[in-house]
């Protein structure tokens, strides 16, 4: 069974640094598990490994899509089987590091794939409905077409109840079967994922201090090549960083407005990852504030890769 190292966890806890230190050390390739790193001119506001790591050791799924192409967690399964296999061949060792949760999982557990265009349709629809009605109008659509998938939603999650509509509509299937069907319990992969976190106000300063520094470093004029090129109608416009730069750039707010917006969203979403990361199974937390944090990592990855 293939070994697999995972670095994954909340957004600027350092994942890129530490999956850096423990490829140099093991003689790995890293792979890219963050859904915004994967676009090319996406640089300042996706934190991109910086160009001195990526020199160094091969970073895959990087600056491999244009803008206005579909990526979604079937194709990065797909990518990311096919770049293990490649590394392995190599005898080097795969590491995965990224936060988009998802893509983790369904890598290491399985996920159906979808006609994206029926989805995106059946989505427009759901969400025109609820322009109409309100979001429990919704809920109890749902519960009448799948019971089973409206007891795992809360009520008000607008987004996981739309998704599982629109799989049904698109489908014809309840959302509840197909994971049934298409997910296994067990992974294809002996794998250890180790999660680096921080306590909520340093992890804030951090928030707060990579904000700054990205819009100092010119995500207001890479977004605006970035419209040049392809308009703003693209899906990973969508991002935090770049919808706040957008905004600011069509003249919605100001700049100390986006920088705060940008914290905030950033803020909620590092939050959404660590309810999503206390979710999954044979997951190591690691203080990342911890002065010898990536030496504790590394000994971690050594001892995994030396057990049989």
């Amino acid at each position: 069974m293939q070994k697999i190292i995972i670095i994954a966890g909340q957004t600027a806890t350092g994942k890129s640094e530490i999956a850096f230190h423990l490829a140099s050390e093991l003689n790995g390739e890293i792979i890219n598990a963050d859904s915004i790193q994967v676009y090319k001119y996406f640089d300042i506001g996706s934190a991109k490994p910086p160009i001195e790591y990526r020199s160094k050791i091969i970073h895959h799924l990087i600056d491999i899509l244009e803008p206005n192409e579909e990526f979604n967690a079937f194709i990065f399964k797909k990518l990311a089987e096919e770049k293990v296999k490649l590394i392995a061949l190599k005898n080097k060792i795969p590491i995965i590091a990224g936060g988009t949760g998802l893509y983790i999982r369904c890598f290491l557990y399985g996920l159906f794939e979808q006609n994206d265009v029926a989805i995106k349709e059946a989505r427009k629809f759901w969400e025109e409905k609820l322009k109409e009605m309100p979001l429990n109008k919704l809920y109890d659509e749902l519960t009448k077409i799948d019971p089973e998938s409206a007891k795992k939603i809360h009520p008000n999650d607008r987004i996981r109840i739309i998704r599982a509509l629109e799989f049904h509509s698109a489908t014809g299937e309840k959302l509840s079967q197909m994971h049934k069907k298409f997910s296994f319990d067990e992974s294809p992969y002996d794998f250890i994922l180790l999660i680096p976190f921080l306590q909520k106000d340093i992890l804030l300063e951090r928030i707060k201090e990579r904000t700054k520094k990205i819009f100092k470093d010119g995500i207001i004029d890479e977004t605006r090549k970035i419209i040049e090129l392809f308009g703003t109608n693209i899906k990973p416009l969508k991002s935090i960083g770049y919808k706040e730069a957008l905004m600011f750039i069509e003249g919605k707010i100001s700049i100390e407005e986006a920088i705060n917006f940008t914290i905030k969203s950033t803020k909620e979403y590092a939050k959404r990852q660590m309810i999503w990361f206390k979710k999954e199974r044979k997951v190591d937390f690691i203080d990342a504030n911890h002065k010898d944090h990536v030496k504790i990592f590394l000994e971690k990855a050594k001892k995994f890769l030396h057990n049989n």
